[in-house]
């Protein structure tokens, strides 16, 4: 994210593509091969519009080593010092070219090549989901040729598995990351099961590593479009007086029938804060009409 917050970029490498129709479809009939169904999803956002795109591919075995996937034209690599993502994808629909390079450093918290087993977090009480924070806070310098888009900002990288379906464990969640000041960022994860009690995590991550948070309370967000409850993990007196923050959405960069992503203003660790918040109906993504209208935002790669 630019500085200002006017440029987002988000680039998610999808292994088993958990919107996917053609994978649920396969899943039905028994085992599905996850290498099937990937996707690399780039979605560019700023003044002049957006590039968005999903385009699901099958990769063989072979296109993944422990530093580098290689997603049809598209690559992520770790080296010594971050990670390069090489996109060359096209807009689906519209079949619009995006091109360019986003390199992400990361500065203080987990870094690559910290051992994952350590330091993933059980989403569920089985551990069927875990959450890595690999990245919590981060430098992105961002090239894009087509569209012609430069900027440096704040970034985030984190990694999520999962041995069954996410629809199969939750009903939903709302996950959120706000870089607070030079040294520290929040990133809150809350979840909620299909069975059993809620479960929220707030962290922050700094110079001395990760700290849980307890003092952060619940603030309602306005609905999505599509009707999806939200909320957002804030400080107790977060707009509680005129001088406080008021907790609001500033702009909508996602909304989609079962997922939404936007920007928000909010106050965290008593500073104000641009938070990046997404809230997932798992629950939704179950349904066969939610289902149908996915299978038009995502093209198929040859």
């Amino acid at each position: 994210m630019s500085p200002d917050g006017a440029f987002t970029v988000v680039v998610i490498a999808l292994f088993g593509n958990p919107f996917s129709p053609r994978y649920a479809r396969a899943r039905r009939h028994g085992p599905a091969r996850a290498l099937d169904h990937c996707a690399m999803h780039v979605a560019l956002r700023g003044p002049n519009g957006a590039r968005w795109s999903l385009r699901e591919r099958a990769i063989p075995d072979g296109a993944r080593r422990r530093d580098q996937v290689v997603l049809g034209g598209s690559r992520f690599g770790w080296d010594g010092e971050g990670l390069s993502i090489d996109i060359d994808e096209t807009t689906t629909p519209g079949g619009l070219r995006m091109q360019g390079r986003v390199r992400i450093r990361p500065e203080t918290g987990a870094a690559p090549g910290a051992e994952s087993a350590e330091s993933a977090i059980d989403l569920d009480p089985s551990g069927d989901h875990r959450w890595w924070p690999v990245a919590p806070i981060a430098r992105a310098e961002v090239d894009f040729r087509t569209p012609a888009v430069r900027f440096e900002g704040d970034a985030y990288a984190d990694a999520n598995a999962g041995c069954v379906p996410l629809e199969s464990t939750f009903a939903s969640w709302c996950w959120s990351r706000a870089r607070v000041d030079r040294q520290r960022a929040v990133v809150a994860y809350d979840v909620v099961p299909i069975e059993g009690a809620a479960a929220a995590r707030s962290l922050a991550f700094g110079p001395r590593g990760m700290d849980e948070i307890d003092s952060l309370v619940r603030r309602p967000l306005a609905p999505t479009a599509w009707g999806l409850a939200r909320y957002v993990n804030v400080d107790a007196n977060a707009g509680s007086n005129a001088n406080a923050t008021t907790v609001r959405v500033l702009r909508s960069l996602e909304d989609g029938p079962c997922y939404a992503r936007t920007l928000v203003a909010s106050r965290l660790l008593g500073r104000d804060a641009l938070v990046m918040h997404e809230v997932l109906s798992a629950e939704r993504l179950r349904r066969a009409w939610v289902r149908f209208l996915l299978g038009f935002k995502m093209g198929r790669a040859p």
